[in-house]
């Protein structure tokens, strides 16, 4: 995990911490004896929950800024011998960030791909941004022995995009935790106070900007209603509008209690690889209004109502559909999130990861 910055990575990271504690703390018989060892670079060295080790790279602190990611690629590079000692006692490397940092040739490797975006929308990065995942992700994941997709949507784009062959790609989709993401215990109490919730970076794909516009419009009707962001990158979305509150980057508890009490989650996002936040929602109740962008489809089935990104009358119908009929929203989410928990997730990663053990 070299290229880990804890705090600045949504759902990918709020994923690889599930899997985390799924294996390990909560694990089938099927894990028994096996060794979960996170390797970071200064800035990630907190990341690893109690019975997972971390071994840090000496010398090598990592962090947000691209020019760091730089020098984490480049020393994993050139000094790649040198690190080897880190893996002595590896059977399978597993980079759950799309990253191969530092590639390895004499032990089983496991990619997994979230999304292709730098590729899909290059406009949301600099040319540096670019380059730098051109080398650490595009020229990488190939050398990986087994690569995985978090969605048939990615495993398409890498097909396409890298010109890698279907065969070689699995998807295993993500799964939300569903000991955490629970309905409240007992229903809030009536307040009349109606919010929707919006977990989400500021940056561009996450569409901000149509959102504020279709709130804008869903105050005509409903002028008491309110908007919550939670998210890093705030400073992004410039004033907000009347109604409109930002939290900033939020714990794990918060972020559930808003799902547990918001009047509905509106998941703006104009690109996914996958999307966490809508399953989430579901787990605790709260009814979904959701793009129709990337693989949201295919994560949320038929258990949200659906709007185009691009529109903002669009996103206002979806919207006031979901907020006039909870109940039936409620309904299809908790039916939904069944099918896609942390478990099954995480017993796909071990028979993988045993299958690759096994022939090394």
């Amino acid at each position: 995990m070299l290229n880990l910055n804890p705090g600045f990575m949504g759902g990918t990271e709020e994923y690889a911490s599930g899997l985390q504690r799924e294996i390990v703390v909560t694990g089938a018989a099927s894990t028994a004896g096996t060794r979960i060892v996170a390797l970071t670079t200064g800035a990630g060295a907190g990341f690893a929950i109690d019975g997972v080790e971390t071994r840090v790279v000496r010398g090598l602190p990592g962090g947000r800024s691209l020019a760091r990611r730089i020098r984490v690629f480049l020393v994993s590079t050139l000094y790649r011998p040198l690190l080897s000692r880190y893996f002595a006692d590896a059977d399978v490397v597993f980079y759950p960030f799309t990253a191969l940092m530092p590639l390895i040739s004499r032990v089983p490797t496991c990619v997994l791909v979230h999304d292709l975006q730098h590729l899909e929308l290059p406009r949301n990065f600099s040319m540096a941004q670019r380059i730098y995942r051109s080398l650490a992700y595009d020229r990488r994941i190939t050398h990986a022995d087994a690569i995985v997709a978090v969605s048939e949507s990615t495993r398409a784009s890498i097909m396409h995009r890298l010109r890698i062959g279907g065969h070689r790609i699995q998807v295993i989709p993500p799964g939300i935790d569903g000991r955490f993401f629970t309905p409240r215990a007992t229903p809030a109490a009536e307040s009349g106070d109606q919010f929707l919730y919006y977990p989400a970076r500021g940056l561009p794909h996450k569409n901000h900007s149509t959102l504020f516009e279709a709130f804008r419009l869903l105050r005509q009707s409903r002028p008491d209603l309110r908007l919550v962001l939670t998210g890093g990158d705030g400073h992004l979305l410039g004033p907000l509008p009347e109604g409109v509150t930002h939290e900033g980057r939020v714990s794990r508890e918060r972020v559930r209690e808003l799902y547990q009490t918001a009047s509905a989650l509106v998941f703006a996002s104009a690109f996914e690889g996958y999307g966490l936040p809508p399953l989430e929602a579901m787990a605790c109740g709260a009814p979904v209004a959701s793009s129709n962008a990337g693989s949201l489809p295919e994560v949320c089935g038929d258990a949200v109502e659906y709007f185009s990104p691009l529109s903002a009358a669009d996103m206002v119908h979806a919207v006031s559909t979901v907020l006039d009929n909870p109940d039936e929203y409620r309904r299809r989410g908790y039916l939904h999130v069944e099918t896609r928990t942390i478990e099954q997730s995480a017993r796909q990663y071990e028979k993988l990861w045993e299958s690759l053990a096994a022939h090394a």
